[in-house]
């Protein structure tokens, strides 16, 4: 029978310490790039810096997530992590100036250059349903592209 290697043995195999992160070194999260340790099979994946946070300084309250300030998203270190909230952690995106949007979202449907042709084409007459339509997408994104509620850097 095969015996089952404890969570915690799993973890540090896949963890380098360096001078100042501990970086995860195994499977990551594609948009975000949090590391992700695998439980055994048909459970849920947990990301590493939450299975950190827990092992070195306990449960996680209802509520409240665990934030980088190394803002390092493969850090584990348990001295770069902090509990705090969504709004927390908008907050100090935002003022660190990393919010990501755009072109640089990883869900971003269009290009600064689509918008900038979606704009235009609805300058020139182009009705939204036509829009919508061509570019096979909601008129609530396209509507929200028009009406500056979205996109609004370009």
């Amino acid at each position: 029978m095969r015996k089952i290697r404890p969570i915690e043995d799993r973890f540090w195999e896949k963890v380098k310490k360096t001078p100042t992160c501990w970086l995860w070194t195994a499977g990551r999260s594609t948009a975000w790039g949090y590391g992700s340790l695998a439980f055994k099979t048909g459970k849920r994946p947990k990301y590493a810096h939450r299975f950190s946070y827990e092992l070195h300084k306990g449960q996680i309250p209802k509520g409240k997530i665990v934030m980088h300030s190394c803002d390092n998203p493969r850090c584990v270190n348990p001295e770069h992590l902090v509990l705090g909230t969504h709004f927390d952690n908008a907050m100090d995106r935002t003022k660190k100036g990393r919010t990501r949007h755009g072109d640089k979202h990883p869900f971003a449907k269009f290009t600064s250059l689509q918008v900038k042709m979606i704009r235009e084409l609805h300058s020139r007459g182009m009705p939204e349903w036509l829009i919508c339509k061509t570019l096979n997408s909601s008129q609530g994104t396209i509507n929200d592209i028009l009406k500056n509620r979205t996109w609004k850097h370009c």
